[in-house]
């Protein structure tokens, strides 16, 4: 969905060293693809896939794997906890090999996980991070820039029906300070209490919110 489109872009970029020349590339280069990962699974299930990523730095870079929870503010901000500490958290399901791994210059590296998702869910998730150390050699008053980019992974019940969203009214209004403000009612068309996550991202893709000051509020 476009919320979690959105949240994969920041938590994927390219960084580049302090003094890149136009002829060369940067000291510090490093993707991983793809930018987030949605799956559908069954119950006491597995499923298995892989991450790339990228070298496109000078020098080699160590490569450490490690992952955490996290959920989104009503703000849009991404929160990030230890692994295991959410009632979604896919930690305690998820493995991923090698966990690390030096990967050398403009060259391409797979990571391999495997979900054996529990008896019951509805939605689990889970940030891979990957921790990209470069391998330089020693220098006085040397600055390393070190990246560390997330790729979040989700995995629905392929049982459970996602819930519909249908916009009721719309509603604009300019209060004092002269800012033209939208207020949009979005109703559920399913008698089940979705996650509140879902319902987020669903009414944000549906309402075609793109600031990341938009705020979706639920009235229960």
């Amino acid at each position: 969905m476009k919320g979690r489109i959105a949240t994969a872009a920041a938590l994927i970029a390219t960084l580049a060293g302090a003094q890149p020349s136009a002829s060369r590339a940067p000291a510090v280069s490093v993707s991983l693809s793809p930018p987030f990962i949605e799956k559908l699974a069954r119950p006491s299930g597995r499923l298995s896939d892989t991450i790339a990523l990228t070298n496109g730095s000078l020098f080699p870079v160590d490569v450490s794997v490690d992952f955490a929870d996290f959920r989104v503010s009503d703000r849009g901000e991404v929160e990030e906890m230890p692994p295991g500490v959410d009632p979604s958290s896919l930690a305690s399901h998820l493995h991923i090999t090698p966990l690390t791994l030096r990967v050398n210059p403009k060259q391409r590296a797979y990571f391999r996980y495997t979900v054996e998702t529990p008896a019951e869910f509805r939605q689990l998730r889970e940030q891979i991070f990957f921790t990209s150390v470069p391998v330089v050699p020693n220098a006085a008053n040397q600055v390393v820039f070190v990246p560390r980019l997330g790729v979040p992974l989700y995995v629905e019940n392929i049982s459970a029906k996602p819930p519909a969203v249908r916009v009721d009214s719309v509603k604009w209004s300019r209060p004092s300070n002269d800012a033209l403000e939208l207020e949009r009612d979005v109703a559920l068309l399913t008698p089940d209490k979705p996650d509140p996550d879902i319902v987020e991202e669903i009414a944000r893709e549906v309402l075609g919110f793109v600031d990341p000051r938009d705020q979706v509020v639920i009235r229960r």
